[in-house]
């Protein structure tokens, strides 16, 4: 299969953190309490990147202490 090029879509609690193309992103300070990271794996025009089993994307819900 062709490979297919693209960037990935970061949200921190369902709002755009930004896009990543490198494997590291930084959402910088994150306050405290519960929160949601999700990634989505976008092609170039944007388009989500989907896989055998559905779309190429990962959840990932922690907590951050308070001080």
């Amino acid at each position: 299969s062709a490979a297919v090029t693209g960037h990935a879509h970061v949200y921190l609690d369902a709002r755009k953190a930004g896009r990543a193309t490198v494997p590291a992103f930084d959402l910088g300070r994150v306050p405290p309490g519960p929160h949601r990271l999700r990634v989505e794996l976008r092609s170039a025009a944007h388009k989500l990147i989907a896989s055998r089993d559905g779309t190429a994307h990962a959840t990932l819900e922690f907590d951050v202490p308070a001080p």
